[in-house]
């Protein structure tokens, strides 16, 4: 019998790997991860009405678009006014026991620990962004009063900006109260400071590889849904440290 817990997901999976500023910023990766999510959910049984996808691939990957609307029920261009209506419209509205929330790209931190996002639309000029604290601040608050378990997993980078208002606008979410009980996970690919190596060659941010390594492992060994994210972050530090010892990489992950 299906677990009517998967049949009420709902997940948000973003990847973008051209944004508006210009070949200097391309990555190579974050639609390739997505769509390793996307087919991840769908094994699961995560119903594909239930999923949501926003890509900006590099042109030479744009066939990647077409696999993922085998297993979202949308895919959309993630620029900020699509995020932004997202979150405004579209989250509040749901009703789901579980939120999994994904997204790959280009990121960074303020000194003030504003984690941002760079949306496909960000330009030199103006580098559009979502601010990740005011989301998971507006999640936990009672304006998403059906949303009481939420996961979000974050590749992007975290290294520091050095002047956070040269050309990087800052939108907020409105907040209500908080409300007792309510669940959030999140997993971001690097502590402050840090950056997250995207591995061209593979075509996956470090993260995304071995997060997807762990989980395909639970699901061989017939893991319940939904996975002990918890338990996962606590393997995946371990295995960074040990990257790190071999000199593989020089990031973290941080939970929250």
């Amino acid at each position: 019998m299906p677990d009517p817990t998967v049949a009420a997901t709902h997940a948000v999976i973003v990847g973008i790997e051209r944004y508006k500023a210009g070949v200097s910023w391309d990555l190579d990766g974050p639609v390739s991860d997505a769509i390793r999510f996307l087919k991840y959910l769908h094994r699961q049984g995560v119903p594909k009405a239930n999923v949501t996808a926003y890509l900006a691939p590099k042109p030479e990957n744009k066939a990647l678009v077409a696999r993922a609307q085998a297993f979202a029920s949308s895919v959309d261009q993630p620029v900020q006014s699509v995020i932004d209506d997202l979150i405004e419209e579209k989250l509040r509205l749901l009703n789901a026991p579980l939120l999994l929330f994904f997204w790959a790209g280009h990121g960074l931190i303020t000194v003030e620990d504003e984690h941002r996002l760079y949306t496909a639309d960000a330009t030199p000029e103006n580098k559009r962004n979502l601010d990740l604290n005011a989301l998971t601040a507006a999640l936990r608050s009672d304006r998403y009063p059906h949303l009481p378990r939420q996961t979000i997993i974050v590749d992007t980078c975290a290294n520091y900006i050095r002047n956070p208002k040269a050309n990087l606008p800052h939108r907020t979410y409105p907040l209500g109260t908080g409300i007792a009980g309510r669940e959030q996970f999140s997993l971001y690919a690097a502590s402050p400071g840090e950056y997250a190596k995207n591995l061209t060659a593979e075509k996956s941010g470090l993260l995304s590889r071995e997060l997807m390594a762990l989980l395909e492992a639970e699901e061989k060994a017939g893991a319940h849904w939904p996975p002990d994210f918890t338990a996962v972050a606590v393997r995946l530090e371990e295995r960074f440290k040990q990257l790190k010892k071999e000199g593989k990489s020089k990031q973290i992950p941080a939970t929250y």
